[in-house]
């Protein structure tokens, strides 16, 4: 099982607590990180032609998650300071994701969310080691 590094939670905790109650700071830097992950979406979105193929709930489900769970704590981590080479390994990730979906050609949130899964050995949020692996399974 994979375990959660303390310093990784300790940012967790501080966006958790900042999420219904942020400070002016916070809010602009972090309406400028969503812009560039919403960007980072719709770039790769043209980039594979997917036009209104990629439905709003997928563009959602990778905003959500890019944005909240991987970009705003390491921010937190790093001192918040914008990094270009942080957000091509983010396009990377999404082009990993999108690539590999297969089927209807309305892609779901629940589509993204099983490319996910299938591909995470692969992309590069799993790399930045959020999480400590304690020798079980993970």
């Amino acid at each position: 099982m994979l375990q959660m590094r303390p310093d990784s939670n300790e940012q967790y905790k501080k966006l958790y607590e900042n999420y219904s109650n942020p400070d002016e700071e916070y809010m602009k830097w972090s309406i400028e990180i969503t812009r560039i992950v919403r960007s980072i979406i719709e770039e790769v979105s043209f980039e594979f032609g997917l036009g209104e193929e990629l439905r709003f709930d997928a563009k959602y489900f990778l905003l959500v998650n890019y944005d909240n769970m991987f970009l705003k704590p390491l921010g937190l981590q790093r001192g918040k300071e914008n990094s270009d080479s942080l957000y091509e390994l983010i396009r990377k990730d999404i082009r990993i994701i999108l690539h590999s979906i297969n089927g209807p050609k309305k892609i779901s949130s629940h589509q993204i969310l099983s490319a996910i899964d299938s591909n995470w050995k692969h992309l590069n949020v799993a790399n930045i080691k959020f999480w400590e692996n304690d020798g079980g399974m993970g």
